[in-house]
């Protein structure tokens, strides 16, 4: 990535905001209006599920290039990161379903101190007029 902010934020449901409201930030300064949705609410969820099942304070890091925007929500929370399957009628439960569905690739690194930082990335769709075929 070509460029790289990161910030830390208290373990409290405030942070999540702060989180989008920086980010947003982030990508108009990097140019990365496109990418702009998909990777605020694709932080935001990795946020909230670090406020409310993690443990803080919460290190947020966003990385923008050219090929497009890796998000990375670190916390001290030592238990498993995994999709639920919520009733029709939840009200949460989600949050890891929308960043599969929106994120072309995340994961999860489980640091020497038993932390966990979780990722997402989101890729620039190349412009048709970028590509190169084979002859």
């Amino acid at each position: 990535m070509d460029e790289r902010v990161e910030w830390e934020l208290p373990a409290a449901p405030a942070s999540a905001w702060v989180a989008r409201e920086r980010c947003r930030a982030v990508l108009g300064a990097a140019r990365l209006d496109d990418l702009c949705d998909a990777v605020v609410l694709v932080l935001s969820e990795l946020v909230t599920n670090a406020v409310r099942h993690g443990q803080g304070p919460v290190h947020v890091a966003v990385g923008c290039g050219a090929a497009g925007v890796k998000v990375e929500v670190r916390d001290g929370g030592q238990g498993p990161v995994r999709e639920q399957t919520a009733a029709p009628d939840a009200t949460g439960g989600r949050g890891l379903r929308l960043v599969t569905a929106l994120a072309d690739d995340w994961g999860v690194d489980i640091l020497p101190d038993g932390a966990k930082t979780v990722w997402a990335a989101i890729d620039r769709p190349m412009h048709p007029a970028q590509t190169r075929r084979a002859h």
